[in-house]
């Protein structure tokens, strides 16, 4: 079953997605039963396409969270080490260049 996207999150994916294909990327869309169960999708299909280069970003979580639990962005440094990362700052795209 697909989640109801707002009419926001659906413009933030379309320009993140033409920004990807710009860039001669491929960007794929999935959904998780849980956030433990969103990194170990995540690594899994990179590892299934063979990804090379993953871009990522920045987790929303306050600092104090992550010295108790592990972020997605911890777990797949951790765990991808095959493959270079790109952490970015949050996306806004109603900030106009």
């Amino acid at each position: 079953h697909g989640a109801v996207k707002t009419e926001e999150e659906q413009k933030r994916l379309d320009t993140l997605r033409q920004l990807c294909e710009r860039l001669g990327g491929n960007m794929q869309v999935a959904e998780a039963d849980s956030r433990k169960s969103i990194r170990r999708a995540l690594l899994q299909r990179m590892n299934e396409v063979h990804a090379t280069q993953l871009i990522i970003g920045q987790s929303r979580r306050p600092l104090w969270y992550t010295l108790f639990k592990e972020t997605v962005v911890h777990y797949l440094l951790r765990t991808a080490r095959h493959m270079d990362m790109l952490i970015v700052a949050d996306f806004d795209p109603s900030i106009k260049e």
